[in-house]
């Protein structure tokens, strides 16, 4: 009678295992979570004035990244410039 009991249960065990895993990682999750909220309140002073700063510079935040130009994944022109200029440069050394 027991070993049925037993053999319930495995097959139980077997049949449900993926959900088993998922309340396992969603505690985890949890955890983590609640870690990162625990270090979050004990360094709320410092999170507070950082915010605080970039709202008061925003302005001047915005102004100095307002042209930069960032080159492109696949811009093939600047990057035959610059491998252009590296080469140019690499010849005018004199060793």
């Amino acid at each position: 009678m027991t070993s049925l009991y037993y053999e319930r249960f495995f097959e139980y065990i077997c049949h449900n295992s993926r959900y088993i895993n998922d309340f396992s990682n969603i505690s985890i999750t949890t955890r983590n979570i609640s870690t990162i909220f625990q270090i979050y309140l004990s360094q709320l002073a410092i999170y507070q004035r950082f915010f605080k700063y970039i709202y008061h510079n925003s302005q001047y935040i915005n102004d100095l990244t307002q042209n930069i130009d960032l080159p492109a994944k696949n811009d093939k022109t600047k990057r035959e410039a610059v491998q252009k200029d590296n080469l140019s440069f690499l010849t005018s050394i004199k060793i």
